[in-house]
């Protein structure tokens, strides 16, 4: 089967060859082990070699070039930084001293005109028959902490909520024109829409339910509509424990959900295929803040295992780590998770 075939399997609930799998990120230092682990060349694919099923493909930003920016860091397509912070402490946040809906509205936000595909056909050509999807994420409440910092949005979801759902639905207008334009750059080979906005800490939502479903949920149900009608897959990224708004995520169309960190306790990976799996399909679920960093080979393997075995059941799961692989994990259980999941053949003894 191809990639393709096999992820569009998995979220059908189809038989396929193996189980899908993903990655979402991995540090240089643990990308050389892996390679110098499986004998392969220092400049080789990490993805291919591990048997990753997913391509990303995406538009450059060429609208106008910002005055100031922070030293070492970029200053993004909405003016503000990129991160929290700044090297030197410093960082912009344009609408920090916003105290009104007016002075919102008039602020410039950007629009996918201000953006180029022309690269989109041949970031499609390199990824094959890999299943591809949209990249360069825009999360909205993330960047509404770029634009009011983090305490001042905080702030804002409870003083001025209106004004937030403007600005969320003024961020899921870029994120619809960029999906259009990706779409139509693709020719038809593009498969699934991502999108993500971490919400999230591992206990519970950073804000009230009711303050999503007021604020965020209209803007992301419209980029779910869209996506439908342009016929692709749905994903959505979001750290943490989002099981007080799964059902409103199923609701609104969301296909596919990344990470589910499923060690945390809000997240039982039992509890989440019994009350969700008819309708979603699980990526991650191997955890990289505990068993991946600390735990052996054998450990990987029998967590990968237990993923398959209850949110792999009847398929709708793809196995990943469930974020980014930093500093500290051994090679070994990178190679062992992808081992167990089939996507890379064992090592000879």
């Amino acid at each position: 089967m191809t990639s393709r075939d096999r992820v569009l399997a998995a979220i059908r609930r189809s038989p396929a060859d193996r189980i899908p799998v993903g990655i979402m990120g991995c540090e240089p230092a643990v990308a050389a082990g892996v390679r110098r682990l499986l004998g392969a060349p220092e400049d080789a694919d990490l993805n291919r070699l591990l048997g990753v099923d997913f391509a990303s493909v995406g538009a450059e930003y060429t609208g106008p070039e910002f005055p100031w920016k922070p030293p070492k860091q970029r200053r993004n397509f909405f003016g503000s930084s990129d991160k929290t912070y700044a090297d030197d402490g410093v960082v912009e946040r344009p609408l920090r001293r916003a105290v009104s809906p007016t002075e919102i509205e008039r602020f410039r936000w950007p629009s996918a005109g201000e953006y180029d595909f022309s690269k989109v056909p041949a970031q499609c050509a390199a990824a094959g028959d890999l299943a591809i999807m949209t990249g360069a994420w825009t999360p909205t409440f993330s960047q509404l902490c770029e634009l009011f910092g983090m305490e001042t949005a905080l702030y804002n979801l409870a003083a001025m909520p209106e004004a937030m759902a403007f600005c969320a639905e003024r961020i899921a207008d870029l994120v619809i024109g960029l999906m259009r334009g990706i779409h139509r750059a693709a020719a038809g080979r593009l498969l699934i829409f991502a999108t993500a906005d971490d919400v999230a800490t591992n206990r519970a939502l950073m804000f009230s339910p009711a303050s999503w479903r007021a604020v965020f949920k209209p803007a992301l149900a419209r980029q779910f509509a869209e996506a439908k009608k342009l016929g692709l897959i749905t994903w959505f990224h979001s750290c943490g424990d989002v099981s007080a708004i799964l059902p409103d995520l199923v609701d609104i169309g969301l296909d596919v959900l990344e990470p589910t960190q499923a060690h945390l306790p809000g997240m039982r990976p039992e509890w989440l295929k019994r009350e969700f799996g008819a309708r979603l399909t699980f990526f991650g679920g191997i955890a990289t803040q505990t068993t991946l960093p600390f735990g052996s080979p054998a450990d990987i393997r029998r967590e990968v295992r237990e993923r398959i075995r209850v949110l792999g059941a009847g398929g709708g799961y793809i196995v990943s780590p469930d974020h980014n692989l930093l500093d500290g994990v051994p090679p070994e259980n990178v190679v062992a998770l992808y081992q167990e999941a089939g996507s890379i053949a064992p090592r000879r003894s």
